[in-house]
């Protein structure tokens, strides 16, 4: 029993440590994309929006990596560039949506009553279309760019962390805990942020991490139907729009940018799991 018991132990750790170095390793891959976004203006060799027609549409050599696009645009200058349009559009995104539904939803969990059945039933509102649908037309109402392409997603992802926080504080507020702190003289606020944030936030921010990689395709998804970005800005969305009329005489044109969006979307996606991993392990069981 004692030796089965060591075993297990010595699992346990491994396993542990497994999933740190994951964090680690994913963490730091998140660290040199967001690196690359931030600098994009000093790290591109040549200008992204400069035009050259006497260089247009050259296929991938030594001094254009990935070609150069109708216009005779560097290519490899662009996708670089569309990583700070993209990225940080999609992580503003984020942070809005998680905010602003959590906020929604710890104030309906907590307080309950007619403010609860209200705001329920007008997230029911956005919840009963289909998110994209939904988010192109109201980009489309908007006009498109890139601010509207935020606002149509807002409007199709808030609900789901509304719903998420409301259940995980009506779980909350009825412990023994959160009784004391009322006995106690503890107001509202300090009941909350102290005792029912704690609780939830690890929720949020895993939910939050695993939806950049979706949020990024669902902005890019806008800028390709020309509801995003718009030309010339450098947006990976909107790049690929631009290219896939060329994708049989100049395929470059798309390769590249879509590779971008292939690898950064992958890299969030598997630190969200890591992350996942390390602030809720219960969700590991099942896991194949």
């Amino acid at each position: 029993m004692m030796e089965e018991r060591n075993v297990t132990i010595r699992s346990q750790k491994i396993e542990k440590d497994f999933t740190k170095q994951k964090v680690l390793l994913f963490g730091m891959m998140v660290g040199c994309l967001l690196l690359v976004a931030a600098f994009a203006p000093h790290l591109t060799p040549y200008d992204p929006y400069i035009q050259d027609l006497e260089n247009s549409l050259k296929p991938p050599s030594a001094n254009h990596l990935m070609g150069t696009d109708l216009y005779g645009r560097d290519m490899f200058s662009r996708v670089i560039m569309g990583s700070q349009t993209t990225i940080f559009a999609t992580l503003f995104l984020v942070a809005i949506v998680s905010v602003v539904g959590s906020a929604i939803g710890v104030l309906c969990g907590y307080h309950g009553g007619r403010l609860d059945s209200i705001l329920m039933r007008f997230s029911d509102v956005f919840l009963s279309f289909p998110g994209m649908v939904f988010a192109i037309a109201v980009a489309s109402v908007m006009r498109g760019g890139l601010i509207s392409a935020i606002i149509a997603l807002s409007c199709i992802s808030w609900p789901k962390y509304a719903r998420i926080a409301r259940s995980q504080v009506m779980m909350i507020k009825n412990t023994t805990y959160i009784a004391a702190a009322k006995l106690a003289g503890s107001s509202t606020g300090k009941i909350i942020f102290k005792h029912v944030l704690p609780n939830i936030v690890s929720t949020i921010i895993i939910t939050a991490v695993l939806d950049i990689g979706t949020m990024m395709m669902e902005i890019a998804g806008l800028s390709f139907l020309g509801l995003g970005a718009s030309p010339p800005v450098a947006e990976w969305g909107s790049m690929m729009s631009n290219g896939r009329s060329m994708i049989q005489t100049a395929p470059w044109t798309i390769m590249g940018t879509g590779l971008a969006i292939f690898l950064t979307v992958m890299v969030f996606n598997l630190f969200g799991d890591a992350v996942r991993d390390v602030l809720d392990p219960r969700q590991k069981k099942g896991k194949w």
